[in-house]
């Protein structure tokens, strides 16, 4: 009895206890919840120009004209530089005449005509009065009939060829123009009027800041947490440049996650585009990012 006594004491103080472990284990659980919902808090994030580009002369030459400054706002396929051009002009409008010139197929055509009139006519003697134009005459006429057929594929395949030609006239000449491949500012210009640049010598930077690429670093533990296509807000760094700029917030979206982690620190990189309409936050500033986890939106049938 005293057994059974000491036994049924120890009941309560065991379900007790198990009921604490598993008020424990719910807390943990919902922290855990509460904190992957979190949003993750990235600062010292770099902002660069989403688009950035050296552009280059096509062709070796001199340049005849600078058509933008340094700071100047340019829109895409504007013409920025041009070499001395003449030459290439003149060689692409005597290609295009001569693509243009059909002369060579229209007498073809006519002259197959006849060539095929001659040889008809001779058939048709013969089958009237058998033997009036001897075989040789007769093969010679069908002869002369195929040739001008002939003549006509030549003549297509020559006005082929000239129309390549003023294509490679016309590419020639583009090398010798550099447009804007997209909308931007210019930063820097390196080369001016009468300098001599060979293929592929750089004559001016371009970038456009209507995007900008934000690039932090977080911890490696927070990596299961972020994934390509998560919405991001950014805010300037710095209280007094954010008070300037009248604190603007840019939402965009992660596009890079890097699986390689740094040797030194812990952490993996990271990088979203971001609109930057008007420029509201410069490239070269720091910025915070928050990566926001937000739950998928629900379909209307609950699923």
């Amino acid at each position: 009895m005293i057994f059974a006594e000491d036994l049924s004491s120890d009941i309560p103080t065991e379900a007790a206890t198990v009921k604490t472990i598993l008020c424990v284990f719910a807390l943990v659980q919902f922290a855990v919840v509460a904190s992957a919902s979190e949003p993750i808090t990235i600062p010292e994030c770099s902002v660069r120009p989403d688009e950035r580009a050296v552009l280059a002369s096509g062709q070796p030459g001199v340049i005849a004209e600078v058509k933008v400054s340094e700071g100047d706002r340019v829109d895409v396929r504007e013409l920025l530089v041009r070499l001395f051009d003449d030459e290439a002009k003149a060689a692409l409008a005597a290609a295009a005449k001569q693509a243009d010139n059909d002369v060579s197929y229209r007498y073809a055509v006519k002259a197959a005509e006849l060539s095929q009139v001659e040889y008809e006519k001779v058939l048709e003697g013969n089958r009237r009065t058998p033997g009036t134009f001897p075989d040789i005459e007769v093969r010679r006429l069908k002869l002369d009939a195929e040739r001008a057929r002939l003549e006509i594929e030549q003549a297509q395949h020559e006005q082929a060829m000239a129309k390549l030609s003023e294509d490679e006239a016309a590419a020639r000449l583009k090398l010798m123009h550099v447009r804007a491949p997209f909308g931007g500012f210019v930063t820097h210009v390196m080369k001016s009027e009468g300098e001599a640049v060979q293929d592929g010598s750089p004559i001016l930077e371009l970038i456009s800041t209507r995007k900008v690429k934000v690039e932090g670093a977080v911890d490696v533990h927070l990596l299961p947490r972020i994934n390509p296509g998560q919405r991001v807000e950014v805010r300037v760094e710095d209280p007094l440049l954010a008070e300037i700029l009248r604190h603007p917030v840019l939402e965009g979206e992660i596009v890079f996650v890097d699986t390689q982690v740094q040797p030194v620190d812990p952490k993996v990189r990271v990088w979203a585009r971001v609109d930057n309409p008007d420029n509201r936050i410069p490239a070269g500033v720091l910025a915070v990012m928050t990566i926001l986890n937000e739950e998928p939106a629900s379909t209307e049938d609950g699923s």
